[in-house]
């Protein structure tokens, strides 16, 4: 597959395809995405593909270059759905031939947040020796969780196993995604997911309050049929996909968060439950210890 640099300069559409080789962006005659802009370098940037990898790195541009809103510092790989801005110009990473990104990420600016339960790591933590029925569901998840842990894997190859043990505890979600941290982005990257029913086609579109509480304060959250509640009129982003529960939980190894754990569901009678919301934490917790 592909991938194309959509944007606009001086209004007018300009698309640019990123075929096998390298790709100078720049205002200099030799460019091969030329942009005749006084803010653009005239070596500005470029993009070497090589095969399905797609590398961006900046070339001393006078304006810096970024992706996902973090400026480029070395070489940064780029994916179906990044933004990629060259001084003042934006542009979007699209497919050549029309097909959208799997699991694909839009982060939008809600600053409305409230979840039907939300918990603190410690609380957590206090939840698992309190409560005999976490502790029964987190004995089943976490015994599925044992060959993750004692067998060696590349990272790659965990994310299909992570996925098994999510729909393990939370009884098939519709959607899953995995998201980390990376050096390059400001945002955490989708790099697994998985879909199934009438949200298989839909990208993941999340709250960026959402996300940097869960990150940053390393809090679970969990939301219960916003199509009927009014005290979620900045999640609109979930009410206009028709999903009915949601749940974002840290990917923290003990000592910091990686990135996050996500999944949720359209189904009318499928709602996840706080003690899921424990549960799913503490899975979290050791799927970030394994990766490490």
């Amino acid at each position: 597959m592909n991938l194309i640099l959509v944007g606009k300069v001086d209004g007018q559409e300009v698309r640019h395809e990123l075929t096998e080789g390298d790709h100078v962006v720049g205002r200099g005659d030799d460019a091969g995405l030329k942009l005749a802009q006084p803010s653009v370098s005239r070596r500005h940037a470029e993009f070497v593909v090589n095969g399905e990898h797609v590398r961006l790195r900046d070339l001393g541009s006078h304006n810096g270059t970024k992706l996902n809103g973090a400026k480029v510092e070395g070489d940064c790989n780029v994916q179906l759905g990044d933004t990629v801005e060259v001084a003042n110009l934006s542009f979007r990473v699209e497919s050549s031939d029309g097909a959208t990104a799997l699991g694909m990420t839009i982060f939008n600016d809600s600053q409305t947040l409230k979840p039907s339960a939300e918990m603190t790591w410690e609380e957590v933590q206090r939840e698992r020796t309190d409560k005999r029925d976490l502790q029964s569901l987190l004995f089943r998840v976490l015994a599925d969780a044992g060959n993750l842990l004692t067998i060696p894997r590349e990272p790659e190859a965990m994310y299909e196993p992570i996925m098994d043990l999510v729909d393990t505890a939370l009884l098939q979600p519709e959607r899953i995604f995995v998201l980390l941290l990376e050096e390059c982005a400001d945002e955490p990257i989708n790099k697994a997911s998985r879909s199934r029913g009438q949200l298989a086609s839909s990208s993941l579109a999340l709250s960026r309050t959402m996300m940097r509480q869960v990150i940053e304060k390393r809090k679970s959250f969990l939301t219960s049929d916003p199509l009927n509640d009014p005290g979620f009129g900045g999640m609109m982003s979930m009410v206009s996909q028709g999903i009915r529960s949601a749940i974002a939980v840290p990917l923290f190894d003990n000592e910091e968060v990686i990135g996050l754990l996500y999944a949720d569901d359209s189904n009318p009678g499928k709602r996840f439950s706080k003690d899921q919301l424990a549960a799913f934490t503490l899975l979290a917790n050791v799927i970030a210890v394994a990766m490490g």
